[in-house]
């Protein structure tokens, strides 16, 4: 059938929280949020925007790393 079959699929919890960690912290509880799956994927409210940082690269010129830079300090080798 394509009828939607809601004995198939009952609602069923969300991605939304019912109550925040430091109300659960606190205590508090209660039931999850349900949405119905009748209207098929929704996507969820809008996400925080990633942001990148960029960092100097340790590893960059004039680092010495592992092994080399220990027998380099042990030779006497800058």
């Amino acid at each position: 059938s394509e009828l939607f079959q809601e004995d198939l699929y009952p609602d069923t919890p969300g991605h939304t929280a019912a109550i925040s960690a430091e109300e659960w912290i606190g205590g508090a509880n209660a039931e999850p949020l349900l949405i119905s799956l009748r209207d098929g994927y929704q996507p969820t409210t809008s996400k925080n925007e990633l942001k990148v940082t960029k960092k100097a690269n340790v590893l960059g010129k004039g680092a010495k790393v592992g092994a080399n830079a220990q027998n380099s300090q042990n030779s006497g080798v800058s």
